[in-house]
């Protein structure tokens, strides 16, 4: 469509539309059928039409999917009792769901059961941190440590504490501290991206990137958070040459792939 009703838009590879996720057909007839002519199509306002419309269903399908996995899971909890696995996903899913009340009552209930295991902390912290309540996040955090200090998890929810209070310089060294622990953990390189674009330094960003891959030439995260930030910078074969260093490593990642496509060079 977009390059039918825009003719210098290049269409994507084969090969990355088959890495990528489609809509399903159901929702693909759904959006057609709001479309009077196939001819209107070919219309760039069409297009944007289309657009708006797959995102609002996709926020419609997100909503119901997350009411009905906190419905199912609580009511798992009615049945089965006090589970700690049932309840962090409980909690974790109605959190996500913006249901922090309900959240709050299951971290009450694990900390009631579990008072000896971190994750009953660490969830209680995150709840605090929803809450603006730095102090309290912050004690409950240390007590998931003392449980489990090397759980890079805990260290992460650290930095988001300190982040959330502004203190740049001690979140960035936690999240560089987890991503030590977990090199493939998206959220702390995304932590640490957004740590330096709150302060508008790109250029700071690069250097993060750029030594990151020269001492740990095999973090994959690192080669594409590179990527981006050169591509950010106007620095298009750098960054093309980053995006490729991803895919050498993970030769399926769609970011990678998608970036690529966005430049208009081959993987």
């Amino acid at each position: 469509v977009r390059q039918r009703a825009d003719k210098s838009a290049r269409p994507l590879e084969k090969e990355t539309c088959r890495r990528m996720r489609g809509h399903s057909l159901d929702k693909t007839i759904h959006v057609l059928k709001h479309f009077t002519l196939m001819s209107a199509l070919l219309e760039e306002e069409a297009v944007q039409e289309l657009e708006t419309l797959i995102a609002t269903l996709e926020k419609e399908e997100a909503q119901t999917r997350q009411e009905t996995s906190s419905r199912d899971c609580l009511e798992a909890l009615r049945a089965i009792g006090p589970d700690y696995h049932i309840g962090m996903r409980c909690a974790d899913t109605l959190l996500e769901s913006v249901q922090a009340a309900s959240a709050a009552d299951i971290a009450a209930m694990l900390l009631r059961e579990y008072p000896y295991h971190y994750g009953s902390h660490l969830l209680q912290a995150r709840l605090l941190l929803h809450a603006g309540d730095y102090d309290g996040a912050m004690d409950s955090v240390k007590r998931a440590s003392r449980l489990f200090p090397d759980n890079h998890q805990v260290v992460l929810t650290m930095g988001f504490i300190h982040a959330a209070q502004g203190e740049a310089e001690k979140a960035a060294s936690l999240f560089r501290q987890a991503i030590a622990r977990v090199p493939w953990g998206w959220p702390a390189y995304e932590a640490l991206t957004k740590i330096y674009a709150e302060r508008n330094d790109f250029e700071g960003m690069v250097r993060e990137w750029q030594s990151m891959t020269k001492q740990f030439p095999d973090r994959v995260l690192a080669w594409y958070s590179l990527g981006l930030a050169l591509e950010h910078q106007g620095h298009r074969e750098e960054a093309i040459a980053a995006y490729k260093e991803t895919l050498a490593r993970n030769p399926g990642d769609v970011g990678a792939l998608e970036a690529l496509e966005r430049l208009g060079a081959t993987p």
